[in-house]
This record gives C-alpha cells, sequence and structure tokens, in this order.
C-alpha cells in the first residue's frame, strides 16, 4: 500500500497556506511601518524575515556577531507577531571595547 507523504496532506496544506497568509499580514505591516524586507524563510520553527531595520517599537537581542575589520557587525533578532525578526547593526571596535588589531 502506498502512504501519502505528511507534507501533502490535507491539514498539512492548510497549516502552510495559514502560516503564508500570516506572513503576508506580518509582511503588511512592516511595510506600512517602513521597514523593507530583503528575504524570508521558514527555519523549520516559524517563519524569519530578514529587513533592513525594525520597526520603532520592536527591540531584539544580539543573536550573534563577527568582527569586520573596523569593529563588528552583529544580527539581532526579535519576535513579532509568531514571526522572527532580524536585522544587522555595526558597532566600532571603540562602542565594543574591543581593540583590533
Amino acid at each position: 500500500m502506498n502512504a501519502v507523504p505528511a507534507a501533502s496532506s490535507p491539514a498539512s496544506r492548510v497549516c502552510q497556506s495559514t502560516l503564508l497568509a500570516d506572513a503576508s499580514n506580518v509582511a503588511a505591516m512592516l511595510e506600512k511601518e517602513g521597514t523593507t524586507i530583503f528575504s524570508t524563510f521558514n527555519n523549520g520553527r516559524t517563519m524569519v524575515f530578514i529587513i533592513d531595520q525594525p520597526p520603532a517599537f520592536v527591540r531584539g537581542g544580539m543573536k550573534w556577531r563577527v568582527p569586520n575589520g573596523n569593529g563588528y557587525d552583529r544580527v539581532m533578532a526579535a519576535p513579532f507577531h509568531g514571526m522572527q525578526l532580524e536585522w544587522r547593526t555595526a558597532e566600532s571596535a571603540e562602542e565594543s571595547g574591543v581593540l583590533l588589531s
């Protein structure tokens, strides 16, 4: 007997379409706030939006940071209406308190 893969089951399609509808609504909210969306992807748990800057009322935490030669690039992340927002910021060596040689 051939089993139907779970990804093509009606319940799975409803879940995916609901997630896409929710992501579309979040995208509209972000654009209304003047935020540019560079890309989106599903990380296996939630939709992730890569954006230029968060709306003024969103505060995030540092996800990771990497040296860039003049200081550090930081990737910040914050939850937003069941989705995750990520954006990049830069900090100089003086701001970070680390001497780069």
